[in-house]
């Protein structure tokens, strides 16, 4: 499985999951809506700790930078530069 979630987007998750731990905590939220919200607190969490979201998976949507995609174009392009060399 390929990491997909970026580090913003972790730590979005992350400050998500801790706000909706505290509206739990503190009783804000009613007992039938608690049971929902600590799964999705769990899944947060998750999908945080193993940089991998399936939904984003279903979508083709990729918010990590990968610094080796980056190297491997700038070299590509100084290829092409060169032909007689």
């Amino acid at each position: 499985m390929k990491a997909n979630l970026g580090l913003f987007d972790k730590a979005i998750r992350i400050a998500a999951s801790i706000l909706i731990v505290i509206l739990l905590m503190t009783i804000v939220i009613p007992v039938p809506g608690a049971i929902f919200g600590w799964i999705v607190v769990a899944i947060l969490i998750i999908t945080s700790a193993i940089s991998r979201c399936p939904i984003y998976g279903m979508f083709g949507v990729n918010t990590k930078k990968n610094l080796n995609d980056k190297a491997h174009s700038y070299y590509r392009n100084q290829k092409q530069f060169n032909l007689y060399s």
